[in-house]
């Protein structure tokens, strides 16, 4: 059966209320909400920038997965797709994501200390100073 739609379960005043605006509801797209959500996601950066900070060793296998973000994204997408074709019932579920985590942590974090810049990335920057007419930069450390 198909969804009936976002707005289901959020209740919307027939008539235009100015009491409905001062409301927080989740996704509600109020002021109130937007305010609280955008403030919720600057701490939770904070939060992750001051762990970076202080724990540089413990977080260096996210720093990795961040820098070689292209690249990991790609093999993931090409790991499902072989595991759907192989057995498909392998690539979904909570077992499922903790692998593909680890590979994602190990992989990157491996990578990152013994070539550097990601294989992806690379491409990217080589063609992009390539259309901008710029010597292509160092590899990033």
């Amino acid at each position: 059966m198909p969804s009936a739609g976002p707005e289901t379960g959020f209740t919307v005043p027939d008539v235009f209320s100015v009491r409905w605006l001062t409301g927080a509801e989740p996704h509600s797209g109020t002021t109130f909400e937007a305010v609280g959500s955008t403030g919720f996601a600057v701490l939770v950066l904070v939060a992750c920038l001051l762990a970076a900070e202080r724990l540089p060793r413990a977080t260096a296998p996210l720093a990795a997965v961040g820098a070689l973000a292209l690249t990991v994204y790609t093999v993931h997408v090409v790991a499902i797709r072989v595991l759907m074709d192989i057995a498909p019932g392998t690539a979904q579920g909570p077992v499922a994501w903790l692998w593909f985590t680890l590979c994602a942590l190990v992989g990157a974090t491996v990578w990152r200390r013994t070539v550097g810049r990601g294989p992806l990335e690379w491409l990217l920057t080589w063609t992009s100073s390539r259309a901008a007419g710029l010597a292509p930069s160092s590899p990033a450390v």
